[in-house]
């Protein structure tokens, strides 16, 4: 009896001893716990593919339009082309966990950046933007591979590791798009011309701005044009010409003014053969850097103007 009271003792001490060394071990700032959560700091990576730079910032959680657990990338893109596009245009972006593919999800409503918004809103050549993606995950899952690659591309593509215990979270600062002063993409563009959709020749102009408020009593800009139906059909001037207005080779959003004017709802009518109208389309201003307006039609071809809205 002596014999085993002794050795329970002994054992008891001996675990009290690692039990010790165990906490002591807490402190001396080493946090890799196999992948679940360790601390390491995110660098950011940059990508390059065909038609654009990507400079990925950092990943955070949130929580979807569903309460599902989500998590937001955050990255800044370059325009590396010498056309006008949307961003989202020039990656593919895939997201996998444990061998399965991540779905792309959104936001809340209160939880929305504009960020998210990016990917579908044009840019100019050398142009660069803050963007994100939104996918789902799974929180008590292993590392996400998230890769960007060109569409239709049988290369491999090009990743980042995400740890979903330690999220680095979004970018610290705020992003502000470089002002471009002196717009030249738009130097060689009439203000008026002829062109061609559908095997007939339209007239169009831009013909004027000015600069109204919305209804949070924010600054917009707002642009009238003429156009002409030489067709022997009515056609609408939506379906022949698209409007677009840049700030610091931003496209952008459409504005919604307090006060309309009659030729807004002519933006939708139909003009009848040899018939002329004047619409009217509100932009979003991002600034008071100069604002290009360009209209194109259905070849890439058309009429604009830069218009100083100091």
């Amino acid at each position: 009896m002596k014999l085993l009271k002794s050795t329970l003792a002994i054992l008891l001490a001996l675990l009290m001893v690692f039990s010790l060394a165990a906490c002591g071990g807490a402190d001396d700032g080493n946090t890799d716990d196999g992948g679940k959560g360790g601390s390491a700091k995110f660098e950011p990576t940059t990508i390059e593919l065909d038609m654009c730079k990507i400079n990925v910032l950092g990943a955070e959680k949130i929580t979807d339009s569903e309460d599902k657990p989500a998590f937001r990338l955050w990255f800044d893109i370059t325009n590396t082309t010498d056309e006008t596009n949307y961003p989202s245009y020039f990656y593919e972006f895939s997201a996998t966990q444990d061998g399965y593919e991540l779905t792309e999800t959104y936001a809340s409503y209160e939880s929305t950046v504009p960020a998210a918004e990016v990917g579908f809103y044009n840019i100019r050549p050398t142009v660069t933007v803050r963007a994100c993606v939104e996918y789902n995950y799974k929180e008590d899952g292993g590392t996400i591979i998230a890769g960007f690659n060109n569409y239709y591309s049988e290369e491999a593509p090009k990743t980042v590791e995400i740890d979903p215990q330690n999220f680095s979270g979004a970018p610290a600062d705020e992003f502000t798009p470089e002002k471009v002063e002196d717009p030249l993409f738009l130097a060689d563009y009439p203000e008026k011309g002829t062109y061609e959709a559908f095997g007939v020749k339209y007239d169009v102009s831009i013909d004027k701005f000015e600069i109204t408020e919305d209804f949070d009593g924010e600054s917009i800009i707002r642009v009238y044009y003429t156009f002409k139906n030489n067709s022997e059909e009515n056609q609408k001037f939506n379906l022949v010409f698209t409007p677009e207005a840049y700030q610091d080779g931003i496209q952008l959003h459409p504005g919604y003014p307090k006060e309309k004017v009659a030729e807004e709802d002519a933006y939708l009518e139909e003009v009848k053969p040899g018939d002329s109208i004047t619409v009217a389309q509100c932009y979003e201003l991002a600034g008071d850097s100069p604002v290009e307006v360009d209209l194109t039609d259905l070849f890439g071809t058309g009429v604009g103007v830069v218009y100083a809205v100091k």
